[in-house]
């Protein structure tokens, strides 16, 4: 991100949680719980784009794992 931002190269971490994809039902697993749509994850990366942000989490809740994540999950 530092080396690109000279050359007006904007990076984004996206972090996307259960995505309800094909994928999930190819592997066998029917039931994804509370996943999103591929849809809202690509209109929140291009939010993101636009807004030139530095990260996405998807869904939004899942930032708390930043603040709150090594310390309840000790390899995270």
């Amino acid at each position: 991100r530092r080396e690109l931002r000279r050359k007006s190269i904007n990076v984004i971490s996206v972090y996307p949680g259960i995505i309800k994809t094909e994928f999930h039902r190819r592997a066998g697993v029917n039931n994804v719980g509370d996943g999103v749509g591929a849809d809202v994850v690509a209109k929140a990366i291009v939010k993101a784009v636009d807004g030139r942000k530095k990260e996405v989490y998807i869904p939004r809740y899942l930032k708390i794992l930043k603040l709150f994540g090594p310390k309840l999950i000790p390899f995270f």
